[in-house]
């Protein structure tokens, strides 16, 4: 499955954001996660609760069911699964519930304002490999998160990794937002950081773009560090840091988050946090309005990307020194995926 020397498409034992947490409530919703609908819930406790999108009677789409307490009612025949996926009431045998029928039920975890889930075995979720939120800054008193949005993204989620891990492409893609031009030969460290892969740069730009100078009330030459942090399978913080005559005006970080919906399309997370006005709510609102218009070009571009891909036999890559942080962010997914498989195939022996 491009770009892995695999057939599998991602690794299942490891977790991805779902939702945000504005979009879970009361109301049965559904989203399609690494192939499969799972439907989200809150209890009367306000805990979210994620279960399979289809009842296991007949198949029929839970998003459909009726939230009566904690438990789900599937709005067919009335089967009533609680919040931990038992079968509690069959309408048409009420003394009789099998103890085995069941509906599947996924841990989720809700940090900061997503919602974490763990598609894979149960058993194997562990939470220590959640990034850390606060070295995120986005549990950081000195900064301000915000959620940006949630958008369709028509292509695989690894063409995401691989565009925020080679920032070349703002100097292009971005040429109207938030890119100059000395972005694309600036020299690249990339370095592991162990949980996470972390690639730089720095630039010396004459004159920020207009948005980054009204943002942060810049004016004359500044000195820009971009860098991404990679979090493989799907978790991306990216963003620049600004310096004029020694002085740090501000840092901001984006974030890009692709989760599978299917082998080639996935959903695509954003928010942002930044270390400088954070009483401005004005400033908020025109900050998420310009990074949208960042995150449209990065959809168009990686779409156009996967629209490519489709159209028949691949070539091997072409590759420049600009693409060590794709190529090891690329190994570091495959071999998730790898390691996965030959744990199954132990299993199986």
């Amino acid at each position: 499955m491009y770009p892995f020397k695999t057939t599998q498409s991602y690794p299942r034992q490891q977790w991805y954001i779902a939702a945000f947490s504005y979009e879970v409530t009361r109301t049965p919703m559904e989203r399609t996660l690494l192939d499969e609908p799972v439907v989200f819930y809150r209890t009367e406790a306000g805990a979210p609760i994620a279960v399979a999108g289809r009842c296991p009677h007949r198949r029929f789409p839970m998003v459909r069911a009726a939230v009566v307490g904690d438990a789900l009612q599937c709005g067919y025949h009335g089967w009533t699964f609680d919040c931990g996926g038992a079968c509690t009431a069959i309408p048409s045998q009420e003394s009789y519930v099998p103890n085995g029928f069941k509906i599947r039920t996924y841990p989720v975890v809700e940090k900061w304002q997503w919602l974490w889930i763990w598609m894979g075995d149960p058993a194997l979720a562990d939470l220590g490999l959640i990034p850390d939120h606060a070295q995120l800054h986005l549990e950081d008193s000195d900064w301000l998160a915000s959620v940006g949005g949630v958008e369709p993204l028509a292509a695989r989620y690894q063409l995401m990794n691989e565009n925020v891990l080679d920032l070349t492409h703002v100097t292009f893609v971005h040429a109207k937002t938030i890119g100059t031009s000395g972005i694309a030969a600036a020299p690249i460290e990339v370095e592991d950081r162990g949980r996470y892969l972390h690639s730089e740069r720095s630039v010396s730009e004459p004159a920020p773009t207009a948005f980054h100078a009204r943002v942060l009330g810049l004016n004359g030459p500044v000195e820009r560090v971009l860098s991404t942090d990679f979090y493989p399978p799907a978790f991306l913080s990216s963003g620049s840091a600004f310096y004029g005559g020694g002085t740090l005006f501000g840092r901001f970080r984006v974030f890009h988050i692709a989760t599978p919906e299917t082998p080639a399309t996935s959903h695509y997370f954003w928010a942002f946090t930044r270390s400088f006005g954070q009483d401005d709510a004005a400033l908020t609102e025109e900050l998420r309005a310009g990074w949208r218009l960042g995150v449209l070009e990065d959809i168009d571009a990686i779409e156009g990307n996967e629209r490519m891909i489709d159209r028949g036999p691949l070539q091997n890559d072409l590759s420049a020194q600009a693409d060590a942080g794709p190529l090891r962010g690329r190994k570091m997914v495959e071999s998730m995926i790898l390691a996965e498989r030959e744990a199954e195939l132990l299993r199986v022996r």
